[in-house]
């Protein structure tokens, strides 16, 4: 592993420690502030969790990622995943059920072509899922005043 990559690996191990362990951390509040831990092996000894990430797929471009985000960092609840499906697994994120299936937002609008403003505007508008989802998009026309 090149240097490069050892300490990006330390810093995911280092901001780990920092939400988990540090009350004064920014985002402590969203980690450890509600219980999310990390393994004590892997908080006391960085050698330990390089050695669990280059065993368990970590390479250049990943993340870790918590499966179940009501977790904490421990080895049956990580994975490393790229940073579309990281995103796509956060508990801000906006879940919706349509057809007996629930995908966030963003997955939704892919499926359909729309984009996410498109999307919450229907919603806010008072359309059902259903209705936001498939209704075809309106063209917009020019009224020959716009000229």
């Amino acid at each position: 592993m090149s240097r490069k990559d050892n300490f990006k690996l330390y810093r995911v191990w280092d901001g780990m420690v920092q939400r988990c362990c540090n009350p004064n951390a920014r985002n402590y509040h969203n980690y450890g502030g509600r219980g999310i831990e990390m393994y004590g092996v892997w908080r006391n000894s960085f050698p330990e969790f390089e050695q669990y990430c280059l065993s368990n797929g970590w390479e250049h471009g990943l993340q870790i990622d918590r499966i179940d985000n009501n977790k904490g960092y421990f080895p049956d609840n990580v994975r490393f995943v790229p940073v579309a499906e990281n995103l796509r697994n956060k508990r801000t994120n906006h879940m919706l059920t349509f057809m007996g299936e629930t995908l966030c937002v963003t997955d939704w609008c892919e499926r359909f072509g729309l984009s996410d403003s498109t999307l919450w505007r229907r919603l806010s508008s008072g359309w059902s899922v259903e209705d936001a989802l498939t209704k075809p998009l309106q063209k917009r026309t020019r009224r020959a005043d716009d000229g």
